[in-house]
């Protein structure tokens, strides 16, 4: 999938190394400011919203109609892109690590995993719930967009919050399993009856 989008690696460096990197450096600031935030934590569930984008990549010249002469089910497709998206999730988790030593945050590396695996499944399972195999495309509508945000942006805010208050809080985010795993199953069930229409 990576080598038939355009960019190809050089992609995955420039539209993910290259945020992260600026999180990271924005967080090293932030750190400053604001009293007991953990920036590993912070950093880990930025990461996982982040890492939501790899699931774009998989899907940029996707439509299904190319493979309506194959004997396969959209509800397959997506299941394969997932399954590319979990192969290429070890990139981030290197970064997580990578930061984890560099920054001296060993102390809260596994509360910071847990978030990270939690909200990335979580993020990932609300885009394919909305978007299919089309996030490119859909994510520009703005109701499309604003049910994204509002599908996520609480349970960032509250676990970003909880870990300020303890970064051990961030094993709730758990939690965000349960209903990844339901989005993820309706979704399946969702676009596989659907079709983009062609312009």
């Amino acid at each position: 999938d990576l080598l038939r989008s355009e960019g190809g690696a050089g992609k995955v460096i420039f539209s993910f190394l290259l945020p992260i990197g600026l999180i990271w450096v924005c967080l090293q600031v932030l750190i400053r400011f604001i009293p007991g935030i953990d920036p590993l934590v912070v950093f880990a569930v930025l990461l996982g919203v982040i890492s939501a984008t790899i699931y774009n990549w998989l899907t940029e010249f996707d439509s299904f109609s190319s493979y309506t002469f194959l004997p396969v089910a959209v509800s397959e497709v997506i299941d394969s892109k997932l399954k590319s998206y979990g192969l290429l999730g070890l990139l981030p988790v290197a970064v997580l690590v990578l930061a984890a030593a560099t920054s001296g945050g060993a102390g809260t590396f596994l509360p910071a995993l847990a978030a990270f695996l939690s909200v990335s499944a979580y993020t990932l399972a609300v885009t394919v719930y909305l978007t299919g195999l089309y996030p490119n495309v859909m994510l520009y509508s703005a109701g499309v967009f604003l049910r994204y945000l509002l599908a996520i942006s609480p349970a960032l805010l509250l676990l970003i919050f909880a870990s300020i208050v303890d970064p051990a809080y961030a094993f709730g985010s758990l939690l965000l399993i349960v209903p990844a795993a339901l989005l993820l199953s309706r979704g399946r069930v969702k676009w596989q009856a659907w079709e983009m229409p062609g312009y």
